[in-house]
């Protein structure tokens, strides 16, 4: 299932453009410059025993001066730092974060861990650029940045889901490299002046999708209290302008999944909410599925609701009969129940009912002849 809302598909792209999209970018892109410019040279205060510091200092590797190698050791480390500290990955099933906001104060987060290969020149060319830390969903549906995880960070009150991926050895490599040019620096100071603000690239690509979800019905919004010092343009009014441009147009048309999903552009990189929501570089496995599961359901609800208001369930009869087929499987195979906490297990379920109940019944029974129609 998750196949048919990823980038696997990229040649099934949208026929639809939205030029309004170039001059919101390019000046959503001049705040985010004045961010990184602040963040520069300004450094918060973050936890000392935040996430990404315990993670740092369960590194019992020394830096020789060879950065792959040491970053290969830190690889084969992995597994041992996510099971000391509840992350996800292919072989340790972690769990939800619940309500304690490790990134998005008061949130429900799952936290994973996986490499991303394609980073590792950028430590090389410009390590500051690296994002050893990404976002791949939130709820947040406001324009305007803010400062995570410092002490006077917003607090979003226990609403909504978030799912971090966090890439261990780029994390310990970019920090090799930050010391290296910083020599007095602190771990504090990488992850506010570094870490963050490199996060901050893909929440805000996020957002555009998030306000489409909005306007469908699909999700409440869920604005930001700033804590940062310097002003910012307001651009949620033309931002609630080109989300209503995209609903009217995905509803005019019948598109796939993967169609609907590359129909939403991004706010900050060139691309679209197919690729800012695409599932971390993480094998799925019995440890791995639950989390990889529970991750797709803003982007199905999206879609089932498309064919809802449409009335057109044609093109998403794959999808439809591949989240029947999976939850089918969660609950005979109890993944959902094997070793999670019970109240991760009834929140993880509660989302999915969203997503269920979206589905007609007559649309829903006349599946049950296709579960086998498709390959999984």
């Amino acid at each position: 299932m998750f196949h048919l809302v990823s980038p696997l598909n990229r040649f099934d792209t949208s026929p639809l453009q939205f030029f309004n999209i170039r001059w919101l970018r390019e000046n959503i892109n001049l705040i985010f410059s004045t961010y990184l410019d602040y963040k520069r040279v300004n450094q918060g205060r973050v936890d000392s025993n935040h996430l990404l510091i315990q993670i740092l200092s369960n590194i019992a590797i020394k830096f020789d001066g060879d950065l792959i190698g040491y970053m290969i050791s830190v690889e084969q480390n992995s597994r041992r730092i996510a099971g000391t500290l509840g992350l996800t990955s292919a072989t340790v099933r972690g769990d939800l974060f619940k309500n304690k906001g490790i990134f998005y104060k008061g949130m429900n987060e799952v936290i994973t861990v996986s490499r991303n290969d394609s980073e590792l020149l950028d430590l090389w060319w410009d390590w500051r650029a690296a994002t050893p830390v990404t976002v791949h969903s939130h709820p947040i549906t406001d324009v305007k940045l803010f400062d995570p995880i410092v002490k006077d960070t917003p607090d979003f009150k226990s609403k909504g889901y978030a799912f971090i991926n966090i890439d261990i050895p780029l994390l310990a490599g970019q920090y090799v490299m930050f010391r290296s040019n910083y020599p007095d620096g602190t771990v504090e100071q990488y992850i506010s002046q570094i870490v963050i603000p490199g996060m901050m690239k893909s929440h805000m690509d996020i957002v555009l999708f998030n306000k489409v979800c909005h306007g469908l019905g699909v999700m409440d919004e869920l604005t930001v209290k700033t804590n940062l010092p310097f002003a910012q343009q307001e651009f949620n009014t033309p931002a609630d302008k080109l989300s209503e441009d995209i609903v009217k147009g995905i509803l005019s048309r019948p598109l796939t999944p993967t169609q609907i999903l590359s129909s939403i552009p991004t706010l900050l990189s060139d691309s679209t909410a197919l690729m800012a929501l695409k599932i971390p570089d993480i094998m799925v496995t019995q440890q791995s599925l639950w989390a990889i599961h529970s991750q797709s359901v803003d982007k199905v609800n999206l879609v089932l609701e498309v064919a809802k208001r449409r009335n057109h369930y044609d093109r998403m009869l794959q999808l439809l009969v591949k989240i029947r087929r999976n939850n089918i499987r969660l609950i005979q195979e109890g993944w959902y129940r094997n070793g999670l906490n019970t109240n991760t297990t009834r929140y993880l379920m509660d989302r999915w009912e969203t997503v269920l109940s979206r589905i007609p019944e007559q649309v829903y029974e006349s599946l049950e002849s296709k579960l086998f129609d498709y390959e999984y």
